[in-house]
């Protein structure tokens, strides 16, 4: 079994400080982030890693239940292949570009169960 140390257990914890500053304001920094995405960043961003989220519980949090959800794997943008045979191959196969009128069609008329699925599968 695996044991974590905390930070001040380490030998030149004592040795390093760091200037107080003050925070900048993380609305500030991403005004256009929904409040959701920017609450998930802040849990995440704790110093102390006793404080900090895992994973897991990231998982759970509101941010992935609510629009815009996430888009599953197979509409995920594709990364064209150099091989000059698989153009063509590759131009059927790909999704509608990203924002189109298209895409959110798509989008709007994927199940959230699905989504939903796709998420509690994933491997953390």
């Amino acid at each position: 079994m695996i044991t974590l140390i905390s930070l001040s257990d380490l030998p030149d914890y004592s040795k390093i400080t760091f200037p107080r500053t003050t925070a900048i304001p993380l609305e500030n920094l991403v005004p256009d982030a929904p409040s959701e995405a920017q609450a998930l960043f802040k849990r995440f961003i704790k110093y102390d890693s006793k404080k900090r989220m895992s994973a897991q519980e990231a998982l759970q949090d509101m941010y992935f239940f609510v629009p815009p959800f996430p888009a599953r794997q197979p509409d995920m943008p594709k990364i064209p292949s150099k091989d000059p045979d698989s153009k063509s191959k590759a131009k059927e196969a790909q999704s509608p570009p990203f924002g189109s009128e298209a895409w959110e069609t798509k989008m709007e008329t994927a199940k959230f169960e699905d989504l939903f699925e796709d998420l509690l599968s994933l491997k953390v």
